[in-house]
């Protein structure tokens, strides 16, 4: 008996000395616990640290670097980017040190032209070309295997692969309605092997209206409604059309349909939202490039009086859905994002800290310490970089 009272001492003063341990790590910042990313959440921001970037300077002299426009990171841990305007795919480790490339510019077996999604299935790599409207299927060293085509007049927006091995692909298609000219946008559940299998969601989006006088031209339609989605643990989609902060959540195997909403401030658009829309314009021609908007176009170019209720939807690493809303025009440069568990249930509004300029589109989580996307730098370049979570 005196053995077992010994014993039991033993325990409970080792459990108050854990305890204790506890206690006074979680005094210390940046020492969260985040085996579950709520914890970081629930202080309502989470500060980014750039650990890794991948640009221009990574790629030796004789590599011609144009646009890096998509990437994923493979189970290795090597990085593939899509170069849109190189025609071709490069590759480098989880230092960001150039290993190879493949591809390049035409339409034959092999060949690339403006690849602008990339996605791993299996030990295979898809690259989606919007110039030949085809899939090229490579090995991960960029042995080409074979092409799958698309004949019919739409193109691939965006590919994700659904953790039952099934992908979901978002088609593109233009229209013409009257005097408005728009993209019919359509999330197709297909096969591994690209065979579509079920429509899950279409809408029509206008994008432009036409004018006659003083002669016939386009004019763009801003803060339009768009189509925003992402994949979810369970083989789930969440997407949304970003006219109202509402959203579904699709069973895609057993095809059940749920929806949550949320209360959320419209955004005003102001006249320096105005301003910034027509500085960003680029108009091309045969003598070159010309930035900015002409007095015509100022004067036909109608402005809702509130923004879309929001920019994006992702999913991060343990399946929680973020959804990034539009700030007022003095808080642009601010990130923040609407934490939802994926019930649906609301968790808290959360500030993202850091130094870059984050777009939320290209935001992925790569674990639950980091997270890459893609920054602009000052020459207007894409640059991508991985982020640390504190």
């Amino acid at each position: 008996m005196r053995v077992n009272l010994e014993r039991f001492k033993k325990q409970v003063f080792g459990g108050v000395f854990l305890l204790f341990v506890v206690n006074i790590i979680a005094l210390f910042p940046g020492s969260e616990d985040l085996s579950c990313l709520q914890t970081a959440y629930k202080r309502g921001y989470i500060e980014c640290q750039p650990i890794l970037e991948i640009g221009i300077d990574n790629f030796p002299d004789n590599v011609a670097v144009k646009r890096l426009d998509y990437f994923f990171t493979s189970v290795s841990g090597d990085i593939y980017l899509s170069d849109y305007d190189a025609n071709n795919i490069k590759v480098v480790d989880s230092s960001g040190k150039f290993k190879f490339s493949f591809g390049k510019k035409g339409r034959g077996p092999g060949d690339l032209l403006y690849p602008s999604m990339l996605a791993n299935i299996a030990d295979l790599i898809y690259v989606y070309e919007r110039g030949n409207n085809r899939f090229s299927i490579f090995n991960q060293k960029g042995l080409f295997k074979k092409h799958f085509n698309y004949k019919e007049k739409r193109y691939v927006t965006d590919i994700k692969l659904l953790d039952n091995g099934m992908l979901v692909l978002e088609f593109e298609k233009y229209y013409q309605d009257r005097l408005i000219f728009g993209r019919e946008c359509t999330l197709v559940l297909c096969s591994a092997d690209l065979n579509p299998i079920r429509t899950l969601f279409q809408r029509k989006i206008a994008k432009e209206k036409v004018i006659s006088k003083p002669k016939p031209r386009l004019i763009p339609m801003p803060f339009q409604p768009k189509l925003c989605w992402d994949v979810l643990p369970g083989a789930k989609i969440v997407y949304s059309y970003s006219e109202k902060y509402e959203f579904w959540v699709h069973d895609v195997e057993h095809d059940k349909i749920s929806r949550f909403s949320h209360s959320n401030n419209p955004v005003k658009v102001t006249a320096e939202d105005e301003k910034q829309f027509f500085d960003r314009l680029l108009f091309f021609s045969r003598t070159g490039v010309r930035k900015g908007a002409d007095q015509n176009l100022k004067n036909n170019t109608d402005f809702p009086e509130f923004k879309p209720a929001f920019k994006a939807i992702i999913s991060d690493y343990d399946g929680n859905i973020l959804v990034f809303p539009y700030q007022p025009f003095h808080d642009e440069a601010v990130v923040s994002f609407d934490v939802f568990e994926r019930s649906g249930l609301f968790v808290q509004r959360v500030l993202i800290k850091t130094d870059k300029k984050l777009n939320p589109k290209n935001i992925r989580f790569s674990s639950r310490r980091n997270i890459w996307g893609f920054v602009k730098n000052d020459d207007d370049e894409n640059v991508l970089i991985n982020f640390e979570i504190n």
